[in-house]
């Protein structure tokens, strides 16, 4: 990551784990990345149980993969997932 950048990406993914919204850190700015959107269904950081609206999940720290793929450079990545909530139903991460 460039100094400067506080993350490396943000997205918000709903609870079939499709993406929605992906937003990365590039060139000193944050860039919409909705062209990029993909299926992280079956990503182990999002199969957890306990959810709830004051649950936080840290990942393990491991290698970022973007379509199937670990990306070059290798870029290590540590995911924090907050659930979000809308009327105290879970609506995504």
């Amino acid at each position: 990551m460039k100094k400067g950048g506080d993350y490396y990406q943000a997205r918000f993914i709903d609870l079939e784990g499709q993406e929605v919204s992906k937003v990365g850190y590039a060139s000193g700015r944050a860039q919409n990345l909705k062209h990029a959107l993909e299926d992280k269904s079956q990503r182990y950081y999002l199969n957890y149980d306990g959810i709830n609206e004051n649950s936080i999940y840290l990942s393990r720290i491991d290698l970022n993969i973007e379509n199937g793929l670990i990306e070059e450079p290798y870029q290590p990545v540590l995911r924090i997932i907050k659930p979000v909530f809308n009327d105290r139903q879970p609506v995504g991460y």
